[in-house]
């Protein structure tokens, strides 16, 4: 299926054209050849340059099951916030058929001050990023509970984040 659609793009990008046909009976001027994958690539735009290097990557560098991420069935019918969705918001539900998720704020206590503090939605890339390992950890351990202290800092740093809470 994905060789159709990569195929299929490639075709758009670089159609198979005839040779010119010489008219009259005449001698043709020489064509200067060019290179026709450089002229498709040329051609294409980035969402189509990023879908045929992603596609070339995945035929010629399969996956490994080890490299797997996974997501709960909820989670793919349903989603985190894509932007924050302000500091008065929450709670955050969404429903997709039969599946629903809420998510709600709580307050916790901050050890250096000793005041209440309202912690926020979760929100963004970077959440569903963490999300999806988190429930990685889960499938791979076969536990509902997952001990993210020492994993999650390794990954928070893999994604270039800081740690500083």
């Amino acid at each position: 299926m994905m060789e159709k659609k990569l195929s299929d793009l490639l075709g758009q990008a670089m159609p198979i054209q005839p040779p010119p046909q010489q008219q009259g009976g005449g001698a043709q001027e020489p064509a200067t050849e060019q290179d026709p994958s450089e002229e498709a690539v040329s051609k294409l735009t980035p969402v189509q340059s990023r879908l045929v290097r992603t596609a070339t990557e995945m035929i010629t560098d399969p996956a490994k099951i080890e490299d797997a991420m996974f997501q709960h069935s909820i989670f793919c019918q349903t989603y985190l916030p894509y932007k924050n969705p302000g500091d008065d918001q929450t709670l955050w539900v969404q429903r997709q058929g039969n599946a629903s998720l809420a998510i709600q704020t709580i307050q916790l206590e901050n050890p250096h001050t000793s005041e209440w503090v309202r912690i926020g939605l979760p929100y963004g890339t970077r959440a569903r990023l963490i999300l999806a390992y988190v429930n990685t950890q889960a499938v791979k351990a076969q536990s509902q509970v997952v001990d993210v202290e020492g994993h999650l800092s390794k990954f928070i740093d893999k994604l270039g984040l800081q740690r500083t809470g």
